[in-house]
């Protein structure tokens, strides 16, 4: 039972750490893709693409 209990306390704290870095890592994508999609934006205004 003692094993089990270590094991899976094991399995927690080395999974919590990934979790937080994947969640870092899709934060920052998310950032970096609405900075992208504002700059194509800008750019296809002022060549006049809507028209």
């Amino acid at each position: 039972m003692e094993d089990a209990l270590k094991n899976a306390l094991t399995s927690i704290v080395t999974f919590v750490p990934k979790l937080i870095g994947f969640i870092l890592i899709l934060l920052i994508g998310l950032f970096i893709a609405k900075l992208i999609a504002k700059a194509i934006g800008k750019v296809l205004e002022k060549v006049g693409f809507d028209k």
